[in-house]
């Protein structure tokens, strides 16, 4: 395909690509091509099958390594690797991240030709610039070097608290700087995906970390099932201590690191990491490093902090509400579906003998009637949240004015039963 297309074209290899700087026959544009190595595929096969074996041995015999959870990263290295192989799922990568920022001035995302694209080529926007390493201790005229390590930090911190979509390769050599002062992303083969679940309890862990709190932040890591009880022993709890004191009195911009001294601790201790959480970590790292190359004072905790409590917010707004609402309205209507066939199975145990009661009324009216008012609330969250969904009626603040009255009179309802249940 590249003969079809490309006159003139210069040509450099890295890896299992092949690069051209190349020249459009039909309008004379240059552009950048990058072309799959043929039997690439062939060769990868082999090691990839060999990578397993030994991650899988290393992990049984030497369990100082389980910590690394080898086997799962050797996986996710398969999956990422022969998807990495098809550059159509990195046509649909570029277009997505490229949507993501297309509010973002500072960030530059190569355009792509999907009419001179296949599995195995792909063209693409020629990027005139710098490679991000060409700055390091060097100021080049039209480039800020301290602007860029914030583009670099802020963007990354989007693609993973806000969006959940993220490139999960961002060293130096992914990263250039156009003439315009623009931070530019290339190589969309391996990406990093988290849900909402994940993002926000991860925000929840980054606030934590940052306020210091030792005894929250290992209940933050017991919920996420990061850790678990049996890990959760007394020298763990000093060690996170300790870290955390380290840090005490600390200004914001002196705390840079403080996510992988974490990491190393839970490491220490044995504790597997989650393959979201290595590839963040991982991601942050590289930022944090190129970072302080391009910038003496350069502070990426900040930005972190500043995310991660937007991400909190995020969940928050009235869009996020109706959508959880709307989520629990089809939980809601798979338990009524599975409902018939469970009061079945309960019936059938207790005509069997198979289950036994014990019951104490002591206290029975009062739990009847916070009984009564959990009911109203849950059938109030659900009447506004369909409220919300149907978009009719007066509105408060570009919502339903009835489905907002309901969500105040649920958290008023639900603060009465907190109060309630601290008083007793």
């Amino acid at each position: 395909m590249p003969n079809e297309i490309l006159k003139g074209s210069v040509r450099y290899c890295t890896g299992n690509k092949t690069f051209f700087i190349a020249t459009l026959k039909e309008n004379d544009m240059e552009v950048a091509v990058k072309v799959q190595k043929p039997g690439i595929h062939e060769v990868i096969a082999p090691d990839v099958v060999v990578l397993n074996k030994v991650a899988g041995t290393v992990d049984k015999h030497i369990s100082g390594s389980r910590t690394y959870n080898l086997p799962a990263m050797a996986k996710e290295f398969e999956r990422s690797i022969f998807k990495e192989l098809n550059y159509m799922e990195e046509v649909k990568n570029i277009n997505k991240i490229t949507n993501n920022f297309k509010e973002i001035d500072y960030i530059k995302i190569p355009e792509v030709y999907p009419e001179y694209c296949t599995s195995k080529v792909i063209t693409m926007e020629l990027i005139d610039g710098y490679e991000l390493p060409d700055l390091y201790g060097k100021e080049i005229e039209g480039i800020n070097n301290a602007e860029i390590a914030q583009y670099g930090c802020q963007s990354y911190l989007k693609q993973v608290l806000i969006d959940g979509f993220f490139h999960a390769d961002p060293h130096p050599g992914n990263l250039f700087v156009t003439h315009d002062n623009r931070l530019c992303y290339i190589d969309f083969g391996m990406m990093g995906v988290v849900n909402d679940t994940f993002r926000s309890n991860f925000a929840q862990l980054v606030l934590l970390l940052l306020d210091g709190n030792s005894h929250h932040l290992i209940n933050q890591l017991l919920y996420m099932n990061i850790i678990t009880p049996e890990q959760n022993t007394e020298e763990f709890r000093e060690d996170v201590d300790d870290l955390l004191n380290s840090y005490i009195g600390v200004d914001m911009d002196q705390m840079d690191g403080i996510f992988d001294d974490l990491m190393n601790v839970m490491i220490s201790h044995n504790i597997v990491l989650p393959r979201e959480f290595v590839m963040i970590g991982r991601g942050i790292i590289l930022i944090e490093e190129a970072g302080d190359k391009l910038d003496p004072h350069f502070n990426l905790t900040g930005e972190l902090e500043k995310f991660a409590k937007d991400m909190i917010k995020s969940k928050f707004e009235p869009g996020n509400l109706v959508g959880g609402g709307f989520n629990y309205i089809v939980e809601i209507e798979h338990l009524l579906k599975d409902l018939p066939d469970r009061l079945n199975s309960t019936l059938d145990k207790v005509e069997k003998g198979e289950l036994e009661l014990n019951m104490n009324h002591t206290g029975l009216d009062d739990l009847k009637n916070q009984l009564s008012i959990s009911l109203i609330i849950s059938a109030l969250l659900v009447g506004s949240a369909i409220a919300i969904l149907a978009d009719k009626g007066p509105k408060v603040w570009d919502i339903s004015a009835i489905g907002f009255i309901g969500f105040l009179f649920s958290a008023i309802l639900g603060a009465y039963l907190v109060i309630t249940y601290i008083r007793e």
